[in-house]
């Protein structure tokens, strides 16, 4: 993905953090600062860490149990809305199921061990105590975006501006006082209480039966026992998306950003998996040397664009492998990339190809895959790049695209 960045390397899995990540960690903390104050902020920057560091764990014993059944697990990237693991799970239900439940039962797990210790080092805990903590979390939450909503004239009204009072009268009261120290994270007992609930949050949220979440995998996968693997990968994304389309009208009627937010994104997201499915299940144990197109033209390095058009590119291909005066092939021209070459005029736009070579505008990269591995091994690489060479014992035998791949699917498809 891009605009991740590697942090750190845990049992040869590469963790990484996305830009967006940061971007959010650092709107939080401004908008809890402008509301609530620096000491404020620390806290919410606290509660931030914790709450990937509960996120990065959770994706870590999914990536540890894959591992362990011999899947390959490539990083973990951290976004916004959670954790990205990157495991390449068989088509087997069994598996997916004991791979996806993992993550929500260790968060389970470490919010027992929480509340162990925190009744072991504050013998006095109760559940008054408890609570009155789940409210002022959620009270508070409810507070900071209130005041973002706030600062907004456009929807700035009475509620809200009652709710900013409320937030100066806050911050008026007694630090003392037992209330106020519920949100003090720096205390043990309030750490591990902040710990339980996030971990409890996490396990909960994430057996939602909607993908890309835990529960819609799981879901899938017991469906998939039943029935055939596709028709069962449906009916789980059409149920996550009633969830999801749910969850949007629910935090309209909150007028909570955050919720219509997630939901939105996960919406989006949950689609994917369907079209995933519906190329990766019919070509499950085929070899990438059975379908691979082995009628296609290479392209010079070294003439122009204009002598490309006119003697090489045909309408049928669209990547073109390109090849220096020694014969080796050394990069990708992507015909679509011509485009951003394109002037405002015919004129204009012939000119600059005539004055353009191919090397100019050709990627680098040539991504290959051996002949001999099957598809569904290397199915997000080729979606991903959208072009790769194919090569048997060091030879190019032929090549596929993401779009011939899924033509490729329906076939296979119809012949079940």
């Amino acid at each position: 993905m891009k605009f991740s960045y590697k942090i750190f390397s845990i049992s040869g899995i590469s963790v990484k953090l996305h830009i967006t990540f940061i971007l959010f960690v650092l709107f939080i903390f401004l908008i809890v600062v402008a509301g609530f104050g620096i000491v404020a902020g620390a806290e919410a920057l606290i509660i931030l860490i914790l709450l990937f560091t509960c996120v990065l764990a959770h994706e870590l014993s999914h990536s540890i149990v894959a591992k362990r059944e011999g899947c390959r697990v490539d990083r973990i990237i951290l976004l916004p809305f959670g954790g990205l693991a990157s495991v390449d799970i068989p088509l087997d239900p069994k598996l997916e199921f004991k791979v996806s439940i993992s993550g929500p039962m260790f968060n389970f797990v470490l919010a027992v061990i929480c509340m162990l210790l925190l009744l072991w080092v504050y013998p006095d805990f109760s559940g008054e105590y408890m609570g009155k903590a789940v409210d002022q979390y959620l009270s508070a939450f409810s507070v900071s975006y209130n005041y973002t909503l706030a600062c907004d004239p456009c929807v700035c009204n009475n509620t809200t501006q009652g709710n900013i009072s409320a937030i100066s009268d806050m911050g008026k009261e007694d630090k003392d006082s037992e209330d106020n120290l519920l949100l003090d994270v720096s205390t043990i007992p309030n750490a591990l209480l902040m710990l339980m609930l996030l971990n409890l949050a996490l396990g909960v949220f994430n057996l939602l039966p909607a993908f890309p979440m835990d529960g819609g995998r799981i879901f899938r996968s017991i469906l998939a026992l039943r029935m055939d693997y596709i028709y069962a990968t449906k009916i789980a994304v059409y149920v996550g998306q009633m969830i999801m389309i749910g969850m949007i009208l629910y935090g309209m009627l909150l007028w909570n950003l955050w919720i219509i937010l997630i939901a939105m994104f996960l919406l989006m997201v949950g689609g994917s998996e369907l079209e995933m499915v519906k190329i990766r299940y019919p070509l499950k144990g085929v070899k990438v040397g059975d379908i691979a197109l082995g009628d296609f033209r290479y392209v010079s390095e070294s003439i122009t664009l204009a002598q490309f058009l006119e003697s090489v590119a045909v309408p049928r291909q669209r990547f073109y492998p390109t090849v220096n005066s020694a014969g080796n092939i050394n990069g990708i021209l992507d015909i679509k990339d011509l485009r951003d070459l394109k002037g405002d005029g015919v004129r204009k736009h012939r000119a600059d190809f005539s004055r353009t070579y191919v090397r100019e505008v050709a990627r680098p990269e040539v991504n290959t895959v051996d002949a001999g591995t099957e598809v569904d091994k290397v199915l997000d690489r080729i979606l991903g790049k959208g072009f790769v060479l194919v090569l048997r014992s060091g030879s190019v035998v032929g090549h596929i695209t993401s779009n011939h791949l899924a033509d490729i699917a329906k076939f296979y498809r119809i012949k079940e």
